[in-house]
């Protein structure tokens, strides 16, 4: 199932004809990649129903009872995997604090107003950056969990990638963009965003990284409260070869340190994306989070 999510809700689908109600009459969370089978299940077992009625000799009752057999199953198998996907789905909003409003009825900030979320049957969830609240067009990048394989936080860049034969060989250029992160110390995590910088010289092919205004953000009652954290603001160096893609280290001003990475997307590297992990000296505390950034 997939869902957008921001500080007005969560996206809905129409579900009426589900059950044979009329369109426009019901709506429940997201869209499964089932919804469309739904129909087509309730549909066969209508008719058949229809045609078990109407059935003149025994042979006509059997080929309807048959059919009845055949799509009953699948019908209730969606029927409850649907409403379970959606609780998921739900679930993971209700965790989001930096798409939440304040006491105030405020929104955080407008670039980091909205995510997809994609739940599997197995319990793997992605959430992942709506690119066009942040006004990316080649890039984004995700949180995932996987409870099943031992992931708790995860975090990937995706989208569509420069080729290095495309990548400009001189000149520099700044890219302004955002992150968001767990922040993990002693079985408690908390959010945090911030905002990205990174200066790139494509002669050097060297990246000098930072984030500002670092924001701590939690919930109580789904009212958001947020914390300047500056602690946790972020600077680093990486470099790459012959090669579309950047590796370093990176540090927050507390002291935590790791690796940093990222990819060049789009026409001229239009923009940039990446990942980074960092914790501090006894890994009693750990930052992961993935970011995104335009070029100005």
């Amino acid at each position: 199932m997939i869902a957008k999510a921001y500080s007005g809700g969560i996206s809905k689908s129409d579900v009426s004809t589900h059950a044979g109600l009329p369109k426009g009459s019901k709506f429940a969370t997201g869209t499964a990649s089932f919804d469309a089978s739904i129909e087509e299940a309730y549909q066969a077992i209508e008719s058949a129903k229809k045609a078990l009625e109407s059935a003149k000799d025994e042979a006509a009752r059997q080929a309807a009872q048959k059919e009845i057999a055949k799509w009953q199953p699948l019908y209730d198998a969606y029927m409850t995997a649907r409403p379970q996907l959606a609780n998921g789905v739900e679930s993971s909003v209700d965790g989001i604090a930096y798409i939440k409003k304040d006491k105030n009825g405020l929104v955080f900030d407008k670039k980091f107003d909205g995510v997809y979320i994609v739940q599997f049957s197995d319990g793997a969830r992605i959430v992942m950056h709506d690119p066009a609240a942040a006004g990316w067009t080649y890039q984004t990048f995700a949180h995932h969990t996987d409870p099943k394989n031992g992931v708790i936080h995860g975090y990937q860049t995706l989208g569509d990638e420069t080729v290095f034969g495309s990548l400009p060989a001189n000149g520099t250029a700044t890219y302004n963009g955002l992150t968001t992160a767990y922040l993990v110390e002693g079985g408690k995590q908390r959010q945090l965003t911030a905002d990205v910088k990174a200066v790139v010289d494509f002669a050097k092919k060297g990246v000098r990284f930072e984030t500002l205004n670092s924001q701590v953000h939690s919930l109580n009652n789904s009212v958001r409260t947020s914390t300047a954290a500056a602690g946790y603001n972020i600077k680093g160096t990486a470099a790459w070869g012959n090669v579309n893609h950047f590796v370093g280290n990176a540090k927050t001003t507390n002291g935590l340190s790791g690796d940093l990475n990222g990819k060049f997307y789009g026409a001229n590297a239009a923009e940039i994306g990446g990942t980074y992990g960092l914790k501090n000296a006894a890994d009693t505390e750990q930052l992961i989070g993935g970011y995104g950034a335009k070029r100005q």
